[in-house]
């Protein structure tokens, strides 16, 4: 009763005499309450060994043995597939009587998903892998949200959460725990590509603490980082072009790493000069002045929160040389980095 309690599901096993028995724990408001038994079942064939155990067990006397054996020449034998068939026939026999509950689908998804666990756990035991937090997929994961690339990102998070869950042994409060600091990791890193975002929509967190099982927290954790994907980068364009929408999330990635029109347009698999009228037209700005204009904002916040140097803050941006990040930043603010800087101390000095 235990046990089927424990799985769920019905416990199918085999008592001292051989036969086999199915039992199912009735669970209500999440409390055993009761059982239901059901056998003996022949299963396969009556054995010899059936037989000696059930003279040992319950001392049949000689004179009823002749009507033991005839007794059990007569019961019907069921296949192991028979079997199987009647526990779930009687499993849902219980359940429908029982249909406002669930206690019995929590349970045997619980179970499932420990089983899963631990047989994780044994491979890895096997292929002497260590267990520590997957910094790198985790890294990967900010990568191809801050890229909007939802697939990929779906397919990594899938994956990270399911060595998270491996390396808490399948405890869901320290899963739900490290999925949290998770969203307020990708949280940080938005707002490092697009700092003027003003509301993260990342749905209500507090709904994965009502997850009362792994499946549904990685449900409840892809439609938060998809909320989180779609409402970021709905603020930055908002029109029809797929390939405008890839295209900016590609340059929100890698503003500062030295990217042309020619390697945008190798990445999306389009025509460049194609890509070029489009950007245009999409726009209203061509993609150089789009992307100098992006680097330029951010080597303005560098100028007003660090100390770096202006050469580091046209490397950071991905200007790499110094005299163009100069007189591309004159051109589109009217000074020069260094003025803009000691303007922006002066300022602070007077407040």
């Amino acid at each position: 009763m235990k046990l089927a309690a424990k799985l769920g599901e019905p416990y199918i096993f085999v008592c001292h005499a051989g036969f086999v028995k199915i039992a199912i724990s009735l669970i209500i408001d999440s409390k055993i309450v009761g059982c239901f038994m059901v056998g003996p079942i022949v299963m396969g064939s009556i054995r010899e060994s059936i037989i000696n155990n059930i003279l040992n067990l319950n001392n049949v006397s000689p004179k009823t043995y002749a009507k033991l054996i005839l007794f059990l020449k007569k019961m019907k034998i069921f296949s192991p597939k028979d079997v199987s068939s009647l526990s779930t026939l009687l499993k849902h026999c219980i359940y429908s009587s029982t249909s406002q509950n669930m206690n019995y689908a929590k349970i045997s998804t619980k179970q499932k998903e420990q089983s899963e666990i631990g047989k994780m756990l044994q491979i890895y035991k096997k292929q002497n892998k260590s267990m520590s937090y997957p910094y790198d997929m985790e890294s990967e994961l900010i990568l191809r949200v801050k890229r909007g690339e939802n697939e990929e990102a779906q397919k990594i998070l899938k994956s990270l959460l399911n060595k998270i869950s491996i390396l808490e042994s399948g405890d869901l409060t320290l899963i739900k725990t490290r999925v949290i600091e998770l969203c307020a990791v990708l949280s940080r890193a938005i707002l490092e590509v697009m700092p003027d975002t003003q509301e993260i929509d990342f749905g209500s967190i507090d709904t994965l603490n009502e997850a009362e099982n792994f499946n549904e927290l990685c449900t409840l954790t892809w439609k938060i980082v998809n909320n989180f994907i779609r409402s970021t980068f709905d603020s930055i364009y908002s029109g029809d072009s797929s390939i405008i929408n890839q295209a900016l999330r590609y340059i929100q990635a890698n503003y500062m790493n030295q990217i042309s029109l020619a390697d945008l347009s190798k990445s999306l698999h389009v025509c460049s000069s194609y890509l070029s009228t489009l950007f245009k037209q999409e726009m209203g700005i061509t993609f150089t002045d789009y992307i100098n204009e992006l680097r330029i904002k951010k080597s303005k916040e560098l100028l007003a929160s660090t100390t770096l140097s202006i050469l580091d803050i046209s490397i950071h941006t991905g200007f790499g040389d110094q005299s163009y990040f100069t007189k591309v930043f004159k051109k589109l603010e009217g000074k020069t980095p260094s003025q803009y800087r000691k303007q922006l101390k002066k300022e602070i000095q007077k407040l």
